[in-house]
């Protein structure tokens, strides 16, 4: 199975555009493809889960009003009863008190000592139901917020579904026209998916990195073309034991082929590919890679240019670049004889790598 290594451009830019708009439930385009399918379904539910929702929401406060109610009643007799015995210890004492008959030195020590137990025990008589209410007053909010949001439920249900149903619509509406007018980089991002998945089908001895780019400090110039190229981009750069295959992605209608404001895909990868040889084949990045000497003289990386119609492509042939269907484009890779060995494939993979941005 193909290594692979880096996420494909649109799907990047798809997920950047959403978060931005505070959508972050699309890790894939399958994920998006199931959301789009599901949408109808999931809008005509809404109503029903929420309605679910609200009622369980109900019965998990009636539980905890119940549990919560329970544990009052408990620790509110625990706290009588520890009340109650403190109070009845100190009328013991107090009772004991009375039937002593001190001496005169030691009279005036009973005196405060009976007076002190008194106060004692008339001060928790007089405050004991502030003092039970007091050791239990943790519990006692709980259980009075719980009743609280309990009655607001019951009494406002139908109220609570609807402000919770029209919010919910909301969110999937807009998540869908967000989806909707990215149509044409989902489209793009589709048609990446197919040809790595496609690619991934091929022996382990190929690597795909995708999303490939890479920029000059100092400008190439292409005398062919007459331009300067600053930078480049490649949707897929898959490095094989034959070279290396610059991979283009389009998903397009038959009627965007015909479209002269569509920009050429041929002349994008021509740039690239002019790029890349200059990369690859001068004699610094040579030494770099220690490729194994042929008896002849150096080796060269054959750089092969591909544009991949997922759909539709031109009857026309062009000069320089191979436009496949994306059912012929594994057959069109492996139809190449290997020349590199799999150290001299990773060599190569790791000196793109350090390039890269």
């Amino acid at each position: 199975m193909t290594i692979v290594k880096g996420q494909i451009e649109s799907l990047k830019r798809i997920k950047v555009t959403l978060a931005e708009h505070g959508v972050t439930q699309f890790n894939s385009i399958a994920d998006i493809n199931r959301f789009l399918k599901n949408y109808d379904h999931e809008r005509s539910q809404i109503n029903t889960r929420i309605k679910y929702e609200i009622e369980s929401e109900i019965e998990a406060l009636i539980t905890d009003r119940n549990s919560l109610q329970e544990l009052f009643n408990r620790l509110n007799k625990e706290e009588s009863n520890k009340l109650t015995s403190t109070i009845d210890k100190l009328e013991q004492k107090l009772s004991h008190l009375r039937e002593q008959k001190p001496n005169l030195w030691v009279e005036a020590f009973h005196l405060v000592q009976y007076f002190y137990t008194k106060y004692r025990k008339t001060k928790l008589e007089n405050n004991f139901k502030r003092i039970v209410e007091k050791n239990t007053e943790s519990v006692t909010q709980n259980l009075t917020d719980t009743e609280r949001r309990l009655s607001d439920y019951e009494t406002n249900k139908t109220q609570f579904i609807n402000n919770r149903n029209s919010a919910e619509l909301g969110k999937l509406n807009s998540t869908k026209r967000l989806i909707d007018g990215m149509y044409a980089l989902i489209a793009g991002a589709v048609g990446e998916s197919k040809v790595v998945d496609e690619l991934t089908k091929l022996s382990e001895n190929h690597v795909l990195i995708n999303d490939y780019a890479v920029d000059f400090e100092k400008p190439l110039y292409n005398k062919k073309l007459k331009q300067r190229i600053h930078s480049i981009q490649i949707d897929h750069l898959l490095i094989t034991s034959a070279g290396i295959f610059i991979i283009e992605t389009k998903n397009w209608s038959q009627k965007s082929i015909h479209s002269y404001s569509m920009r050429s895909p041929i002349q994008q990868v021509r740039r690239t590919s002019y790029a890349l040889f200059v990369l690859l084949n001068s004699e610094s990045s040579e030494s770099r890679f220690r490729l194994k000497k042929h008896h002849w003289g150096a080796k060269q990386i054959p750089i092969r240019s591909l544009v991949v119609m997922i759909n539709n492509k031109p009857k026309e042939k062009f000069k320089y670049v191979e436009v496949k269907q994306l059912k012929e484009l594994n057959s069109y890779i492996k139809y190449f004889d290997p020349i590199f060995e799999p150290d001299e494939v990773s060599r190569i993979t790791d000196y793109l790598d350090t390039l890269s941005r």
